[in-house]
């Protein structure tokens, strides 16, 4: 095994290590400003939940707003958090050292359009150390095979790069074909990478570089991929987006903790001793997401070096697009089912763990909320009208109008949430008004009431007795039978008093 080497530090980040915050402080601060901006947020949408809830039903606010509001406003404010601390030391080698050797497996099946390109890009690279070379073709029922010999026969190679073609006349697919380039290779650092990518010249340094700077129980580094057909159309501009500021940036929120969940085949480094042990890369869809967190669950560490670059060429029209990301879904949840113990290993990258799983929950609800509409075969209004009819369909709460002052009922009018009833039991002996079209629009529903009948006195006093209703933050005052004039004088200051018991055991008189 190469061992690490030193990196040479340059003197100015000598001043920056002084003032270093170190990874769990960063990630305590962080989880902090992310749960301070979520009850900020519960805090403001209140009266939008409440309003949801009226038209609605409690359930539905609820889930529908955790999962569109809620829980991408922590991520986002975690994320941002963390990007804003993150003050790493660059992974800097000197040039006169020199890099340990290294295989990179370039698998291919049916690159015939880029492999060029990539083959290219790997002998550019400016790597000071002994580099070889696979290009892995399983089986492609196209020209990838006779391109490759031809365009190795013509390229010019650095004096200590090897190039090699495997040539596997059938196709068993792609971990197949890497477990075997990990058997052939000579070094102990292996780095996979994809037959359309195109590898920026100093990458291998990068990543390479980026492995011994971290720390010793790192066994894999996620290089950053990005679009390079990122001008084709639409639909790749928008991936452009997604890679840069979705998934790299993400990737170095869970770097910065020692939680990079996945070493993406498209650009990776591995040691091949620890891909060894865990018997290398699984035949399954995401066998890259499996083989990533079957290293974590070894307790192993994924690092990720934001400067090592490869260029991707993504899905151009839709159908590619779904089935590119259907094949990334079903990775993770191969990822979970081998791996599940993951989600209760006490390290700080478990929470990206339980990130991955709240995706779920949150596709679910934004493809139902604003989905829904778009499905006109519905018969939406004899739905609405047997909910109706079961007194199941929308319906607000029950507003009780208990002081009989001027200008409350159209207080409450305008105030209480659509769909809501307002009972009104106290008496007004004044003249009063209130915006009957306000009313309508929320299609409120107003009751008056003169009293209570003996059944709702039993009701209320059964449900007192059995601690089902408190009463006590209705009560402002208590007096006795001899107290009882001096509590009806004393209700007259509506601003002082709400409403007094008469205990028969009690012998205050006066209030």
């Amino acid at each position: 095994m190469d061992g690490k080497l030193m990196v040479d530090t340059p003197a100015r980040e000598e001043q920056w290590r002084r003032l270093y915050l170190g990874v769990r402080s960063k990630f305590v601060l962080a989880l902090t400003i992310a749960i301070a901006w979520t009850a900020l947020s519960v805090w403001l949408s209140q009266r939008w939940l409440i309003d949801l809830a009226a038209v609605t039903n409690w359930p539905f606010a609820l889930i529908a707003i955790i999962f569109i509001a809620y829980v991408p406003g922590f991520m986002n404010a975690f994320l941002i958090a963390t990007l804003s601390l993150d003050r790493r030391p660059l992974a800097y080698v000197s040039p006169k050292r020199t890099m340990p050797g290294v295989t990179v497996l370039v698998a291919a099946y049916n690159e015939a359009g880029g492999i060029r390109d990539t083959l290219t890009s790997l002998a550019r690279q400016d790597y000071h150390g002994p580099l070889e070379v696979f290009i892995l073709n399983d089986g492609s029922s196209d020209d990838t095979a006779n391109i490759v010999r031809d365009h190795l026969a013509s390229l010019a190679l650095p004096d200590t790069a090897t190039f090699a073609l495997h040539d596997f006349q059938v196709n068993r697919g792609k971990s197949a074909a890497l477990n075997d380039g990990l058997k052939a290779a000579s070094h102990d650092l292996v780095i996979t990478i994809d037959g359309d990518c195109w590898v920026r010249s100093n990458a291998l340094t990068q990543i390479v570089s980026r492995y011994m700077s971290d720390p010793d129980n790192t066994v894999a580094v996620a290089g950053a991929v990005m679009v390079r057909n990122s001008r084709t159309n639409l639909l790749t501009r928008a991936q452009e987006w997604d890679y840069f500021h979705g998934i790299a940036s993400v990737k170095r929120m869970q770097g910065m903790y020692h939680g990079t969940l996945v070493a993406q085949g498209a650009f990776s480094l591995y040691r091949r001793d620890a891909l060894e042990e865990v018997g290398g890369w699984p035949e399954c869809v995401g066998e890259d997401i499996v083989v990533s967190w079957a290293l974590l669950e070894r307790d192993y560490r994924i690092g990720y070096a934001d400067n090592a670059l490869a260029f991707t060429n993504v899905p151009e029209d839709f159908r590619q697009f779904a089935l590119q990301r259907k094949r990334w879904s079903r990775g993770l949840m191969e990822a979970f089912k081998a791996h599940w113990r993951l989600l209760f290993k006490r390290r700080m990258a478990t929470l990206f763990i339980w990130w991955n799983v709240a995706f779920l929950p949150l596709d679910l609800v934004y493809s139902f909320i604003f989905k829904l509409r778009r499905l006109r075969l519905v018969p939406w209004w004899q739905l609405f009208r047997a909910m109706h009819r079961f007194r199941t369909g929308p319906s607000g709460p029950v507003v009780f109008e208990c002081v009989g002052v001027p200008g409350m009922l159209d207080r409450l009018v305008a105030d209480a949430p659509p769909m809501s009833r307002i009972v009104v039991a106290g008496t007004c002996m004044e003249p009063d008004r209130f915006h009957p079209m306000m009313a309508q629009l929320k299609e409120v529903d107003l009751r008056f009431s003169v009293g209570y009948n003996p059944g709702e006195f039993r009701d209320v006093l059964h449900m007192i007795a059995d601690g089902k209703v408190n009463p006590e933050p209705f009560l402002t005052g208590t007096v006795g039978f001899e107290g009882v004039d001096a509590a009806f004088s004393a209700l007259g200051n509506p601003e002082r008093h709400a409403k007094i018991l008469i205990d028969p055991h009690s012998a205050v008189s006066a209030i």
